[in-house]
């Protein structure tokens, strides 16, 4: 864990709870994590599927953050991409399916609108999903 986190993203150590967060997910558990904006969220579900080599599936509602977290990810060399309803290329889905991403996006739109055989695919090629819900004052 402490590998990826140096070589992919510059951190020589976790913040307070993130190990015990992405130790607790690659055991396979449910995790509730509530935490400031600025805090790490993110890295707590970027981490596990670059440890285990399988797809981590995000849902998130915020259009512009996914692209941002992708964008950002893509030049740290992981591979990731989003699924929403402004996404016209169809061969994301396709690669999705097939296991080629380290980090999925998708809107919850898109979570419910994918045909159940593409989900299982994606599910099946996937070990880690991640529902990611903003909420502002």
């Amino acid at each position: 864990m402490e590998a990826i986190l140096k070589s992919c993203f510059g951190f020589s150590a976790f913040r307070p709870y993130q190990k015990e967060i992405v130790q607790d997910i690659l055991l396979g558990k449910d995790c509730l994590v509530v935490m400031s904006t600025g805090s790490g969220k993110s890295l707590c579900y970027q981490v596990p599927p670059l440890v285990v080599g399988k797809t981590g599936i995000v849902v998130s509602p915020l259009l512009s953050l996914m692209q941002d977290q992708v964008m950002a990810l893509k030049q740290k060399g992981i591979k990731s991409e989003y699924l929403g309803s402004t996404q016209t290329d169809s061969t994301v889905q396709a690669k999705a399916e097939s296991g080629q991403y380290n980090i999925l996006f998708m809107t919850p739109e898109k979570a419910c609108s994918v045909p159940m055989s593409s989900a299982h695919a994606i599910l099946n090629t996937s070990g880690i999903l991640n529902v990611d819900i903003n909420y502002g004052p």
